[in-house]
């Protein structure tokens, strides 16, 4: 297969390019990213439930890597306490496992994203920092629709949304302690 010949036809310079619109550094602004801060229709209040079909998770909660060592881990929790957890990344039980998770953290669960309205929570709570793990928040609503919240647990993240994620993580981290394989 023959070398890309274009290269040969470029002329080349030592010279640095004088800057340009197109070449400038750019500070990001995560709030001036329409990606990130699409207005949404607001949504009606609605209380989060549990799924009426028994195989349909409850909640998932997932929590992403970082540069560092952030621990990384999805689980998905069925009203009977049933956990499907797969650690992925610093935490003391990798791999995939089923584990037990007590129907009264479920329901304190449920009552606490009810008590902070998370049907009409914005999807994402973002710093527009490259390096900070995400917390995933998947519930069932009323309407039988699910709704997910990412959050980077920064300054900008509701008070109340962030004692929620910081209780299933403990929970979360409580069911898994002592289970290292």
């Amino acid at each position: 297969m023959a070398a890309c010949s274009t290269s040969a036809q470029q002329p080349t310079s030592s010279q640095t390019p004088a800057p340009t619109q197109g070449n400038m550094p750019v500070q990001y602004d995560p709030a001036k990213d329409p990606a990130m801060n699409q207005q949404q229709a607001p949504q009606r209040d609605q209380p989060v439930v549990k799924p009426t079909a028994k195989d349909a998770p409850v909640m998932v909660f997932r929590k992403t890597r970082c540069f560092g060592t952030c621990p990384a881990y999805t689980a998905t929790v069925y009203a009977d306490g049933r956990v499907a957890y797969e650690g992925l990344d610093f935490v003391t039980l990798k791999g995939k496992h089923e584990l037990r998770l007590p129907t009264a953290v479920i329901n304190q669960t449920i009552q606490q994203a009810n008590a902070l309205h998370f049907s009409q929570l914005q999807s994402h709570y973002l710093s527009g920092v490259s390096d900070l793990p995400s917390t995933y928040l998947t519930l069932t609503l009323a309407d039988g629709t699910q709704k997910t919240v990412q959050a980077e647990l920064t300054n900008d993240t509701p008070p109340p949304l962030k004692e929620l994620l910081t209780y299933v993580a403990e929970q979360m981290d409580k069911i898994t302690a002592g289970l290292e394989r």
